[in-house]
């Protein structure tokens, strides 16, 4: 029991409070942090893109989406949702988010319980929506295509 009192972490966060609500100060700071490195590495491999042949930076990244998209319409078994995107987006969110947390003096913004739960909600909508945008609104003859994807077809 002694060794598990001294293996606790502190979590505490300094927060501001705007209009009653609490803000977690450090959450937003990490979190901006961590879109920045997005946007930068976006930028980076904007700029590496060519017409002609291409780089090898390219063909990595490439060779990354087309796995990742391929993955996803097998698993999804030719519903037309593409989460491939979306799926890219938020492994490298997380992944990135996560290597934060390893420098001394910054936490991950995954430490907080607001992040999570935020990211777990912009994951769960797009996949619950399977009528294209129009949840409830389904004809019989569309029903396979209805179902949120968490449920087996």
């Amino acid at each position: 029991m002694i060794v598990l009192a001294r293996l606790q972490i502190e979590v505490t966060h300094p927060t501001v409070n705007v209009a009653g609500l609490d803000f977690n100060v450090d959450t937003i700071r990490n979190t901006l942090i961590v879109c920045a490195i997005l946007l930068i590495l976006g930028v980076i491999l904007r700029s590496q893109l060519r017409v002609g042949v291409p780089t090898q930076l390219q063909n990595a990244t490439e060779a990354v989406v087309e796995y990742i998209n391929n993955l996803t319409e097998e698993t999804l078994q030719g519903r037309n949702v593409t989460l491939g995107p979306l799926a890219i987006t938020l492994i490298t969110f997380l992944l990135i988010a996560n290597w934060l947390g390893l420098v001394p003096g910054l936490k991950s913004p995954t430490n907080d319980w607001n992040t999570t739960l935020g990211l777990a909600l912009m994951s769960f909508v797009p996949g619950s929506r399977g009528c294209r945008g129009r949840p409830g609104r389904c004809s019989a003859s569309s029903s396979a295509r209805c179902r949120p994807l968490s449920l087996p077809s």
